[in-house]
Formats: C-alpha cells, sequence, structure tokens
C-alpha cells in the first residue's frame, strides 16, 4: 500500500534488494524462503501493475507455504491476495481469500488478526 501511495521508486529500489538477498537465502534453503521469495514477487508484480502475474505469484507463494507448513504466511499470502482481489475490483475472489486468511490466522491463533480479516470483510 504505501509503495503505491508514496515514492514508489524507494520503494521498489528496497523491494528489489529484498528479492535479491531471498533469492539467494532461496537458493541455499528453499523451505524457508521460496514462499517468502514468491510473495514478494508478486507484490512487487502488483505494484508494476501486473496483474496477471502477481495473481499467479500470489497462488504459488499460497501453495508453497501450505506445502511448507508455515501457516502463518500462508494466512499473510491469502490476505494480500485479497487485498489485490479487491483492488481489481473482483469481491467473489476476494472474499475467498479473506476467507481463508480468517481459518488460517485461526488455525495459527492469532485470533486479533482473524478478527481484523472479519473487518476487512464487512466493508468490501
Amino acid at each position: 500500500e504505501i509503495a503505491r501511495t508514496g515514492n514508489s521508486n524507494e520503494w521498489r529500489q528496497v523491494i528489489c534488494e529484498s528479492i535479491s538477498s531471498l533469492e539467494g537465502w532461496a537458493e541455499l534453503c528453499s523451505w524457508n524462503f521460496q514462499h517468502k521469495l514468491l510473495l514478494l514477487t508478486a507484490e512487487l508484480a502488483r505494484l508494476d501493475g501486473e496483474d496477471e502475474r502477481a495473481a499467479k505469484t500470489y497462488d504459488e507463494a499460497i501453495a508453497t507455504a501450505k506445502s511448507h507448513r508455515f501457516v502463518h504466511e500462508q494466512a499473510l499470502a491469502c490476505e494480500r491476495a485479497a487485498m489485490f482481489s479487491l483492488e481489481l475490483g473482483n469481491r467473489i475472489t476476494a472474499k475467498d481469500y479473506f476467507t481463508q486468511a480468517h481459518e488460517l490466522y485461526i488455525e495459527w491463533g492469532a485470533r486479533a488478526k482473524a478478527a481484523d480479516v472479519l473487518d476487512q470483510m464487512s466493508t468490501m
């Protein structure tokens, strides 16, 4: 959100540097870092207006976090995908992602965050 409303060039540099770091870490330990790399790559695609690439990469981040059993980061990826879908005007897809995020935050034990996701859904 900040990168799209603030100085996007400054944020793009930070994102690109972070992606570069994550690429190296994912090469050494993909189990711990691949889903993070995918999520940040999706965010960069979103920032660049590459909607198809962003949607595909959010789904890859979600699937990878799930297969590596990072419930909290799967929830975060679902939440970010929901916000992206909502931004595109796709309320049905956004609701599906928000619902997944809510359930995952509950599973992880983050009840306050789960309630926050419900609040986001109620303002759709």
